[in-house]
């Protein structure tokens, strides 16, 4: 995708790493507005804010009409499978590799002009992404993108089932490489980073969208608060449930208690994390769940969802909890004994 949302500073590291073997690499951008996890909504107001910066910069002599941007997410899918073609063609390489669905198309499509071995990494899939309601056009492309590939890497054993049971792709064409995390020396002095500090903070952080279950945070903080009113819950993220969310918050009683941050990266999220008595993971459906070990660096307590598979099992506690409603709401009398 374009260089932004955090990809720039991801393709640094990449460079980084590979260039302490002595290899140099190569980094050609194709100009699009697809960006990681972005569903058609996002797409269109993507494009129509594109549209107005061309309609006040009359110096570019451009349009909407004249874009090479597509108008629609799938057709600036498409779009984006021709641009890796061409890039295949005249670009010497040795193997395809894709992430996430928007780009399965673009490795077909390489693959055919170049020959090379083509493989997928499956962080999520679309059954994660709508708590089992799968699009059928994006879950098409993904079964393709699955059946065309030489090789498959799922970031967990819970994803390789998933790829098996709803995508039919036989067990050994896909191999399980669970993911890791870089600690950094960025610390703070939690006294520091308190909002007040008789306040209890209760964190979220992740992308705020159904898959994550940010919904699940609101209800299990509206119970905490009737045992627990000095609490603060915190929400570090960005997503397409981020304006209902606050319109939820503001519904239920608890816009006082409730702290949107928006969209944190670098030392803010070693920040956050740093501010939080707890962490809480409550995501429906989770490939592997990265953000409890990004936590792990940090003191407080985590709580993970029953759908969270990490890597090797943690003696965090909590980890092994039960499916049930009493889990989504954070054990909360567990909870308020542990701070009485």
């Amino acid at each position: 995708y374009g260089l932004e949302t955090g990809n720039a500073e991801i393709l640094k590291i990449i460079k980084k790493a590979i260039s302490k073997k002595g290899i140099n690499i190569k980094i050609k951008e194709v100009d699009s507005l697809l960006i990681p996890y972005i569903d058609s909504n996002q797409y269109n107001e993507r494009y129509e804010k594109q549209k107005e910066y061309w309609q006040h910069h009359a110096s570019l002599k451009s349009n909407s009409e004249n874009s090479v941007y597509s108008k629609n997410l799938y057709q600036e899918v498409q779009r984006y499978a021709y641009e890796a073609a061409l890039i295949a063609k005249d670009e010497p390489h040795d193997i395809i590799h894709c992430h996430d669905w928007m780009t399965y198309q673009a490795g077909i499509e390489a693959k055919r002009i170049s020959g090379k071995p083509f493989v997928i990494h499956v962080h999520a899939t679309e059954f994660d992404r709508t708590g089992n309601n799968p699009n059928p056009h994006i879950h098409g492309i993904e079964k393709l993108g699955m059946q065309e590939a030489d090789h498959i890497m799922a970031v967990s054993q819970f994803t390789k089932n998933i790829i098996i049971k709803h995508y039919n792709i036989p067990a050994d064409k896909i191999t399980v490489v669970h993911n890791a995390v870089e600690f950094n020396e960025n610390k703070f002095d939690k006294t520091e980073t308190k909002l007040n500090d008789n306040d209890h903070i209760v964190l979220f952080l992740g992308r705020i969208t159904i898959q994550k279950g940010p919904d699940y945070f609101l209800k299990a903080a509206k119970k905490v608060l009737e045992y627990k009113p000095d609490t603060k819950f915190v929400v570090a993220g960005s997503g397409d449930m981020e304006g209902y969310m606050i319109e939820q918050a503001a519904k239920m009683g608890i816009a006082d208690k409730v702290l949107f941050t928006g969209f944190l990266k670098g030392k803010d999220i070693d920040k956050a994390y740093a501010m939080a008595d707890l962490y809480v993971m409550p995501s429906i459906s989770e490939p592997f769940g990265i953000t409890p070990l990004g936590h792990n660096g940090h003191s407080g307590h985590v709580r993970p969802s029953p759908a969270a598979e990490m890597y090797p099992p943690t003696n965090m506690s909590e980890y092994k909890i039960t499916r049930d409603v009493s889990a989504r709401y954070f054990r909360i009398k567990l909870l308020y004994n542990e701070w009485t």
